[in-house]
């Protein structure tokens, strides 16, 4: 039915920790910022383990750093957690971690999702980057057929709301939001020049073989296209609309950029 779902197993050490650190952001910002912001805290949180998942596939220590990437991002400004969320689907569709290409359903639905997102000034380019994943990630037609119309909502959208022809004003950043931009930009070149194998230790959630080096790649780039279009449409507050994919990338390059090639002839299972 969904190619796009990837199920969180709770006994899981890694599952486990990203619950716990979650649950702690919800309580912690809920006591001292109200219940919204308590609730976006957590679900950032969360997203940003997400996305380690599709950039640096069965490394535990990104996945352990991911919550405290996330939460530095996110304290400064108010996470935009639809722009997040289609940040994860362009990275989840790139690298093919379930096993299968997006199905009709997942394909119907991405571009009202997209369109949606695109109302919001960082979540604009996230979406275009979001429907140039769905056209070039897959040769087939209805693919094709299916990132141009996403592409048509997106652009239709922003131009309604006013975010494709209104541009947000540039604020100065203060020391701390400049180092954290500057160690984002430091990571995200490092994910791109790390080594890509063939073929890697993880296999796929449906079990049809091992996640391609090549496509895992092609995750590590969605995401930094993402942060580097919110940027430069947005400003420095691009980077932390974008908490949970900025977290993503800092933790995967502090904690572990390299990707394990398979063995001959043993793959690891997920």
């Amino acid at each position: 039915m969904t190619s796009l779902y990837r199920p969180v197993w709770p006994w899981h050490p890694a599952s486990a920790w990203v619950l716990l650190a979650s649950f702690a952001t919800f309580v912690s910002t809920w006591i001292s910022h109200g219940l919204h912001s308590g609730v976006r805290g957590g679900i950032a949180v969360f997203l940003g383990w997400a996305l380690v998942r599709e950039l640096a596939p069965k490394r535990l220590l990104p996945s352990a750093l991911a919550p405290y990437a996330v939460i530095a991002f996110a304290i400064p400004a108010q996470t935009d957690l639809l722009a997040c969320w289609c940040a994860l689907m362009a990275c989840r569709i790139a690298s093919r971690s379930v096993g299968d290409p997006p199905t009709l359903p997942d394909l119907v639905l991405l571009a009202p999702f997209a369109a949606w997102a695109a109302t919001r000034p960082a979540g604009l380019p996230v979406a275009l980057v979001l429907a140039a994943i769905v056209f070039l990630e897959d040769p087939k037609r209805r693919a094709r057929l299916a990132g141009i119309v996403t592409l048509l909502f997106v652009l239709l959208s922003g131009a309604t709301e006013g975010t494709l022809t209104l541009r947000p004003g540039w604020d100065d950043p203060t020391v701390l939001e400049q180092l954290l931009l500057a160690a984002t930009i430091a990571t995200a070149a490092w994910l791109l020049l790390a080594h890509a194998p063939a073929r890697l230790r993880t296999r796929d959630d449906r079990k049809r073989g091992p996640l391609l080096g090549h496509r895992v790649r092609s995750a590590r780039v969605a995401a930094v296209a993402c942060i580097v279009a919110a940027v430069a449409w947005t400003g420095v507050e691009g980077a932390f609309a974008l908490s949970s994919v900025s977290g993503a990338i800092l933790a995967v390059g502090i904690g572990g950029a390299r990707m394990r090639a398979a063995r001959p002839g043993r793959v690891a299972t997920r």
